[in-house]
């Protein structure tokens, strides 16, 4: 049997990278109509302050699915997007990163997607996000980077019209 030994300095890394995800994740639950719980009947009985256990339990007690899918239940559209986007660029961020710096790549094919920009936006999304690589990337963590792409978008008034999700 083999033991498994780490270094005091391969566990503080583990930690760090720990704490910068779990407080990633906690960072933006505020923006949202929600809890930890997500969206559902709980989330309108108890809120996003509220317990977040009960609202979970009420989530799969009172038919969250009809809730959801008849729109009745805080789970909107809008944060069903930024949850895919937040989700691709934490799942992406490394091969982002060197497709933003090359002004080409699949990964700007998919969030151009993600964030509904118009086809004809393709030139214009790719040139923009290029040309701001240092102020993107300039702060750690994917949502970090996710919030500079979405302000370099909204800077630019023809880029920001032509994309309905950011």
């Amino acid at each position: 049997m083999r033991q498994l030994c780490f270094s005091s300095k391969a566990l503080l890394q583990l930690a760090m990278i720990a704490v910068g995800v779990f407080s990633q994740s906690s960072a933006r639950a505020d923006d949202y109509k929600y809890g930890m719980a997500g969206c559902g009947v709980g989330s309108i009985v108890f809120g996003s302050g509220g317990s977040q256990v009960s609202a979970a339990t009420t989530n799969g007690t009172f038919g969250s699915p009809f809730a959801i899918t008849s729109g009745t239940s805080n789970c909107t559209p809008t944060n069903e997007t930024w949850v895919a986007q937040e989700n691709f660029v934490t799942s992406n961020l490394a091969t982002l990163s060197k497709d933003v710096a090359q002004g080409s790549g699949d990964t700007l094919v998919v969030l151009q997607k993600l964030m509904d920009c118009q086809p004809n936006a393709d030139q214009n999304f790719r040139a923009t996000l290029q040309g701001a690589y240092s102020k993107i990337f300039s702060e750690p963590g994917a949502l970090a980077v996710l919030d500079a792409i979405k302000g370099e978008i909204n800077a630019k008034p023809d880029l920001k019209a032509q994309c309905n999700a950011i």
